[in-house]
């Protein structure tokens, strides 16, 4: 064996191990809640966000409504972000086109106790990857960016749970009602919050 091929010998497992980092770093690329979302809240600095898993999900279901549960149960994680429409450079058509370049569909689109809903699904290998949730009234922007799935016509309850009947919901009412004060973490367990206080 000469130097050349001792040298490829050696680097056999160096380049397996490299292709394998490489392909895992593109699955988890790949499972990463969208690039529009991360640019909006780095865009909106008054933005706020809270991120959950199934299990956060699950504790917001104070009243055990069995309902909710099978509403949750194929979200993997979600991020909530809240913006505010009077920030400067807010355009929800640029938004849903961003959002759109990114492979998701337009694929319904209600209203909701004066709120509009549009819903939006990407989709791998006709299988449901991301959700996506754009929520909005007179003053706010509220985007659910999913990874997994919800039942489409169940996000106005899915929504109407974590904005009314949850210890999330009074954060939430605290921000678009302007009062930045939190309130107790002593309450128990709640989402993880994002870096926008």
């Amino acid at each position: 064996m000469n130097a050349t091929e001792k040298r490829r010998e050696i680097l056999k497992p160096m380049l397996r191990a490299l292709l394998v980092m490489l392909m895992s770093a593109t699955v988890i690329a790949a499972s990463a809640q969208s690039k529009t979302t991360e640019k909006l809240e780095d865009q909106f600095e008054d933005s706020r966000a809270f991120f959950f898993y199934n299990n956060t999900l699950r504790m917001i279901n104070q009243a055990d409504d069995p309902e909710f549960d099978e509403i949750i149960r194929d979200i993997e994680k979600m991020k909530l972000l809240i913006i505010r429409k009077n920030a400067e450079g807010f355009d929800l058509k640029n938004i849903v086109l961003d959002y759109k370049s990114e492979d998701f569909e337009e694929i319904m689109t209600s209203r909701h106790k004066g709120r509009n809903f549009d819903i939006f699904l990407r989709e791998e290998g006709g299988k449901t990857r991301a959700m996506l949730a754009l929520v909005n009234d007179e003053d706010n922007l509220f985007v659910l960016d999913i990874l997994g799935s919800i039942d489409p016509g169940k996000v106005a309850k899915f929504f109407s749970v974590m904005d009314e009947e949850s210890d999330i919901s009074s954060r939430i009412r605290n921000f678009v009602t302007n009062d930045r004060e939190e309130p107790d973490d002593d309450d128990g367990p709640g989402p993880e919050k994002g870096n926008h206080d």
